[in-house]
């Protein structure tokens, strides 16, 4: 990295700790911008901001940045109390199909807010069938089956046959609901 590049990255670090609101804000976005891993540990510390507007930034800097450690941080944005933020964090899971996000994405299509329980919906069913199996779990229980089964089918339709063979491995579960 060339040194001016070097100096910038380190300035925008920096700019992450301003008591300014808008510097922090902007530092996420610049450090998304450069897309150098270095800063994924600065954005997820970033996360836990008090504003809402810095945490979505930095959401939306993971993002771009992608890789291993970005969805690390991404699937922690989703217990967020904003709802922008989660959105954010569940439509960077689904552009990186990122598997271990399924069960906190389950969780999602449990929360009220239509446009969060949308994009969790078509998260789960771009990571395909790494989502089934977790899916039919969720029938276990039955409050959770009265929350989420319109998307859970709604999901499988989507996925098509991609679905077929994970759901065939559940037709032998003890509980009916899984069964289908």
């Amino acid at each position: 990295m060339p040194e001016a590049q070097g100096d910038e990255f380190q300035g925008y670090i920096r700019q992450l700790k301003s008591p300014d609101v808008t510097v922090r804000s902007d530092a996420a976005h610049h450090l998304g911008r450069l897309q150098d891993e270095r800063g994924v540990p600065a954005l997820a510390e970033a996360l836990q901001d008090s504003d809402e507007y810095v945490r979505k930034s930095a959401v939306a800097a993971l993002r771009r940045i992608g890789g291993g450690e970005a969805g690390t941080a991404l699937r922690a944005a989703l217990t967020d109390r904003s709802e922008q933020v989660v959105l954010q964090a569940v439509n960077g899971l689904r552009d990186m199909r990122d598997k271990d996000a399924v069960e906190m994405l389950i969780r999602v299509l449990t929360r009220r807010e239509r446009s969060l329980v949308n994009a969790a919906t078509e998260a789960l069913a771009r990571i395909g069938p790494d989502a089934v199996k977790p899916l039919m779990t969720a029938f276990e229980d039955r409050a959770l089956r009265r929350r989420i089964g319109n998307q859970v089918w709604k999901i499988l339709v989507e996925m098509g046959a991609r679905a077929a063979d994970p759901l065939l491995e559940v037709l032998d579960h003890e509980n009916q609901f899984v069964q289908l």
